[in-house]
C-alpha cells in the first residue's frame, strides 16, 4: 500500500525513535523516475499516472508488511524499512530493478520507466531527524541520477 506523505511521515518519525531507542538498523530507499517530464510531455498526462500507478504497485508488491511506502510528490518515492541494514535495502533495490526490467519488457506503455535510487542507513549520530535521513537519501539518488544522465548522453 502506498501511503499519503502525512501518514509515512508520523509512521516513519515512531519508527525512527524505536530503532533510536532498542538500536535496531533501518535504512531508507529513496527513489526517483528518471525522465519523467518528458513522459508527460511526449505522451501526456494519463499515461504518466498510469505509469506511477503502476511503478507504485510494482514497489508495493516487494515491500514487507512492516515497510512504510509512500509518494512523497511528484514522482518521488520512498520505503523505510526497519530491522534492515544496507545489504538488505540494496538487496530491495535490485529487486526493484528487475521487477522494473520485466515490467518494461512486457511493454504495458509505449515507453520504458527507468529509476534512480539512494540508499542510506540510519545513523544515529548522523541523522538527528527523519528529515536529515530523508536529505541523505535524496542526496544519494540524486548522486545516481548524475551517474545515469551521464551514461545516458
Amino acid at each position: 500500500m502506498v501511503m499519503r506523505f502525512c501518514t509515512m511521515m508520523l509512521l516513519a518519525e515512531k519508527a525512527l525513535a524505536s530503532s533510536r531507542r532498542y538500536q535496531w538498523p533501518c535504512a531508507l530507499i529513496y527513489m526517483d523516475l528518471n525522465d519523467f517530464k518528458q513522459v508527460n510531455d511526449n505522451h501526456g498526462h494519463q499515461a504518466g499516472d498510469k505509469a506511477l500507478k503502476a511503478f507504485a504497485q510494482l514497489v508495493a508488491a516487494l515491500t514487507r508488511e512492516s515497510d512504510i511506502f509512500a509518494r512523497l510528490s511528484g514522482d518521488e518515492f520512498v520505503v523505510m524499512m526497519m530491522n534492515a541494514d544496507h545489504n538488505r535495502a540494496e538487496q530491495k533495490v535490485s529487486n526493484i530493478r528487475q521487477a522494473l526490467t520485466q515490467w518494461n519488457g512486457e511493454k504495458h506503455l509505449p515507453f520504458e520507466l527507468s529509476v534512480s535510487f539512494g540508499v542510506v542507513c540510519y545513523q544515529p549520530d548522523r541523522h538527528q531527524s527523519l528529515a536529515e535521513l530523508m536529505h541523505a537519501g535524496d542526496q544519494q539518488m540524486y548522486r545516481h541520477k548524475q551517474t545515469f544522465r551521464h551514461k545516458s548522453a
